[in-house]
């Protein structure tokens, strides 16, 4: 990974069908982006997920959550 790319941490505030695939809405320090979301099993609004370059990673469990 080259050092100008993130991992990126948001809060999923929608989940849709878009063709063979789930996509979410996620609210990142405001901004909503569109993120998708095959690689995540049982991801819903209000879960707390990290992704790169718009591709969703993981979800992540609340005792994982990083302080902001």
């Amino acid at each position: 990974m080259r050092p100008d790319e993130h991992v990126v941490e948001g809060v999923v505030l929608e989940v849709r069908e878009e063709g063979p695939h789930r996509v979410g809405v996620v609210s990142v320090r405001g901004a909503q982006i569109k993120v998708w979301l095959d690689l995540i099993e049982d991801v819903a609004p209000g879960d707390r997920i990290l992704f790169h370059g718009k591709i969703g990673l993981a979800r992540l469990e609340p005792k994982q959550e990083r302080k902001a």
